[in-house]
């Protein structure tokens, strides 16, 4: 419901005129201060409701215990109720009472990291217009002597350049285009109470950024020329804050710019022209009465076609291949005797015979990380195909004179030898314990150092050499020592026990507690 209220009698006599630039809309002498402390009171409720919204969606000195995850689904779900039906749901906002919001109509709309925050009705407790609204606080701290300090509540009006949010000291805010329409049911009317400010939404896509992308292909199957140009744009979503959010993605969706679309368009039909091969023949003159022949003074016409081809090793270029009139290309290059011929007995087609050879070519690149020293060697074939005629005449009888067609062809590179390779080393200690023949234990230990070439495509040569054992704590007594003190041994060893200690009565002549005879990993890496 809606605060509709009978307005009292001091307030009939009001002036309901618009509020001007100036806070002198009001009748001073008779505005009692009821009536004012009401007005104001509804931009109160607009802006803390306003600043609750905002603190959700930017989350600066906000506090709830919430985790990241909580404070992105409580933003998401603020911002969607806002796009269903411009409302705050209770559990979203605990502090804004749906009572409340609804009985002032407060309404909200976002976009662009733009919070608007307004009245949804014109009617206003005491009959009061809505430029009197938002001009009440400001009215209020002059009759306490005071400067008023807070931002202020504007009235949506329209401007020179699309709609904004008009104040009583004269000052003016664009109010964007999305926050007017958008895509909310209805447009944002003039006259209507709102508050605006930027909430940076620390949560959720608040901009995008586009990046294009641009490529030149070749023409497409039966076209000749410099090729196409297209060009696609990859998006980045940011936070309205500016951090990126997830990754950059191209928009493939109907519609979406993250298609290659043509920009420019450099293809066309292949054309087709004649060329002409001239020969020497015996030419022959008819008289009335008699036929001279005369020797090497005639010509042989011949009429061949060529037509336009992409060159197969670089699309933006064109190259002649050997065709028919109608621009088929052919492989058996026949040309077809002219009438310009003046010799007898002349074959009515000639044939040109291509000449193919063959090379390789090579070349070498450096290696990728992580191999540092070698390289890659390739290598490809290259046809020559070379169609020759005998005319070399150009221009002739306003024909182009026929001249040799080559068309090279080049085949995939291939990895032929790959030298890459790094070098590896590396070094760590490695120990043992061994019990002691009678009594104790001691701790030895061995530097192990690998080094070698890493291979990336050969065997690699890695090896690892093994250093000497050498004690680094414990010690031994010997079996006497512990006997004459009155103790015994741990280990009673025999001959053919197998233990470290060996035959009683041998010599430990190293002192590692090990008997000399049995200690045979001195030196040797194959036994630990």
């Amino acid at each position: 419901m809606r605060h509709l209220f009978i307005a009292s009698a001091l307030c009939t006599s009001l002036c309901l005129c618009p509020m001007a630039a100036a806070a002198q809309s009001w009748d001073r002498t008779r505005l009692n201060d009821e009536v004012l402390n009401s007005a104001a009171n509804y931009t109160n409720v607009l802006r803390t409701s306003h600043a609750e919204v905002r603190r959700y969606i930017n989350w600066r000195g906000w506090r709830p215990g919430m985790n990241a995850e909580q404070q992105e689904a409580r933003t998401s779900a603020i911002l969607t109720s806002i796009d269903a039906s411009e409302t705050i749901n209770a559990t979203l906002v605990p502090t804004l009472t749906p009572a409340t919001l609804e009985s002032y109509g407060v309404r909200f709309r976002y976009c662009d990291g733009k919070l608007l925050s307004y009245f949804g009705t014109p009617d206003f407790k005491h009959n009061l217009t809505g430029a009197q609204i938002a001009e009440a606080p400001v009215l209020r701290a002059e009759r306490r002597g005071k400067r008023y300090a807070g931002r202020p509540v504007g009235v949506v009006e329209a401007g020179s350049d699309g709609m904004v949010l008009a104040f009583s000291n004269g000052r003016q805010m664009r109010i964007p285009d999305c926050l007017i329409k958008g895509a909310y049911p209805t447009s944002l009317a003039t006259g209507t109470v709102a508050y605006l400010s930027s909430a940076l939404q620390k949560y959720g896509v608040a901009r995008t950024r586009r990046t294009r992308e641009k490529q030149k292909v070749a023409c497409p199957v039966g076209e000749v020329g410099l090729g196409q140009t297209e060009r696609r744009y990859l998006r980045t979503d940011y936070s309205a804050q500016g951090n990126q959010i997830g990754t950059p993605y191209y928009d493939t969706s109907e519609g979406g710019d993250g298609n290659w679309t043509v920009t420019a368009d450099f293809c066309r039909e292949p054309g087709t022209v004649r060329k002409r091969d001239v020969q020497p023949c015996d030419a022959v003159i008819r008289g009335p009465n008699r036929t001279m022949t005369v020797p090497g003074k005639g010509r042989a016409v011949y009429d061949y076609y060529v037509t336009e081809a992409q060159d197969p090793t670089d699309f933006t270029k064109v190259v002649w291949l050997p065709s028919d009139a109608e621009g088929n290309y052919t492989t058996n290059v026949t040309g077809t005797l002219s009438q310009l011929s003046n010799c007898d007995n002349l074959a009515p087609t000639a044939t040109v015979t291509p000449v193919v050879s063959t090379a390789m070519e090579t070349q070498t690149l450096g290696c990728a990380e992580p191999w540092t020293h070698g390289g890659r060697d390739y290598q490809r074939s290259v046809t020559n195909t070379t169609y020759t005629y005998s005319g070399m005449k150009p221009g002739w009888e306003n024909g182009l004179s026929a001249s040799n067609v080559n068309l090279v062809r080049r085949g995939d590179w291939a990895l032929t030898d790959n030298s890459c390779r790094r070098w590896v080393f590396s070094s760590a200690m490695q120990q043992k314990s061994t019990d002691c023949s009678c009594r104790g234990k001691v701790t030895h230990q061995r530097a192990v150092t690998t080094k070698g070439w890493d291979w990336q495509a050969r065997a690699d040569t890695i090896t690892t050499t093994h250093g000497h054992w050498n004690r680094v704590s414990g010690s031994c007594e010997p079996a006497w020592k512990v006997e004459r003190q009155g103790g015994s041994c741990n280990n009673n060893s025999s001959p053919n026990s197998g233990n470290d200690g060996g035959p009683e009565g041998r010599e430990d002549n190293d002192g590692d507690g090990v008997n000399d005879a049995q200690d045979r990993d001195d030196g040797d890496p194959t036994v630990d």
